[in-house]
């Protein structure tokens, strides 16, 4: 009697790979095919984009799996894309977000939004690379009061701070839109809710930039009650000007090109130096009693001498 409820409650659907691969899942009855396609992306680390789902020789586009005919036992032939010609490489920022929300598992989405453990994501946004790490707060087992449901879905940037140029962090807080909770007001372990958490995070950052740039002098205190954050910039240490950083910085690599080249000569006289003999450049054979004289001053004028110490100060050491 209570093995009957049991298989119900999943069935177990066959992917064949053109490939070779064979794959079984174990999927409730009510799984759709864009669900189906985003597990089979998380278990081969391919884009769901790039998957093309073939049942009886039917294409699987979109809709529930019964709605194909798709029973427990059934067999999928997964058959990857192909794209050849002249292509575009400039690809959307949410699609990479997306895909690289997908390839995500199960237990890490539901470690990020239970706060146990932060998310990391490697992004590729044209021509360059972004790496963004966040850290929610550890969750309650409580339900939420009334009032924080009452509050506006969307975040605020509490402390924004700069280390480096593009190095950024800080906190921030917020509500979460009802669409990514569930009954009892706990998030819903999906990636659509890290990805709503992203949108609400880009859209605070805009207002935070738009709110901080009419006040650029911090003396005066604005009448705004949330501006008091805001006189945690000048903590920051005060960057020198950007014409003193340049000259200092030519002149260290001035100093190492100089040292480099005392030190090369220096190889390179050695090297003469040690020869069996020491060949002297051909003189007029009149002045042959003036050769040993002539000789020891050509050579000491041919042998370089640095006129400044070869030492190295800690100042130029230099990772």
């Amino acid at each position: 009697m209570d093995q009957h409820p049991g298989a119900r409650s999943s069935m177990t659907v066959h992917v064949h790979c053109t490939t070779g691969t064979r794959l079984e899942l174990s999927v409730p009855p009510e799984e759709t095919v864009e669900a189906l396609k985003r597990r089979l992306a998380r278990r081969l680390r391919v884009p769901r984009a790039r998957l093309a789902l073939l049942h009886r020789d039917t294409p699987l586009s979109s809709g529930r799996l019964q709605d194909f005919g798709i029973t427990d036992g059934s067999k999928v032939t997964l058959v990857p894309t192909v794209e050849a010609g002249l292509m575009s490489q400039a690809s959307r920022p949410e699609h990479s977000v997306t895909q690289a929300l997908e390839s995500l598992t199960e237990t890490q989405v539901s470690d990020f939004l239970w706060g146990r453990s932060p998310l990391t994501l490697a992004l590729r946004v044209g021509d360059h690379m972004m790496f963004v790490q966040l850290q929610l707060a550890a969750q309650q087992l409580a339900p939420a009061p009334s009032s924080s449901r009452s509050c506006k879905p969307g975040a605020v940037i509490e402390s924004f701070i700069s280390h480096a140029p593009g190095v950024f962090s800080g906190t921030f807080s917020g509500t979460l839109h009802p669409t990514c909770q569930d009954g009892g007001g706990r998030p819903r372990r999906d990636i659509g809710t890290i990805l709503q958490i992203l949108n609400d995070l880009l859209s605070a950052t805009r207002h935070y930039q738009r709110a901080r740039s009419p006040a650029p002098a911090p003396s005066p205190p604005p009448p705004r009650p949330w501006a008091a954050t805001c006189h945690r910039a000048p903590a920051t240490p005060a960057r020198a000007d950007p014409a003193t950083e340049n000259r200092a910085t030519r002149c260290k690599v001035q100093r190492l090109q100089l040292l480099m080249q005392q030190r090369r000569l220096g190889r390179r006289a050695r090297r003469e130096g040690r020869g069996p003999y020491c060949w002297l450049p051909p003189r007029q054979a009149g002045h042959a009693h003036s050769h040993t004289s002539s000789a020891g001053r050509d050579y000491d004028d041919s042998v370089w001498k640095p006129e400044v110490k070869a030492d190295l100060s800690s100042e130029f050491v230099m990772a």
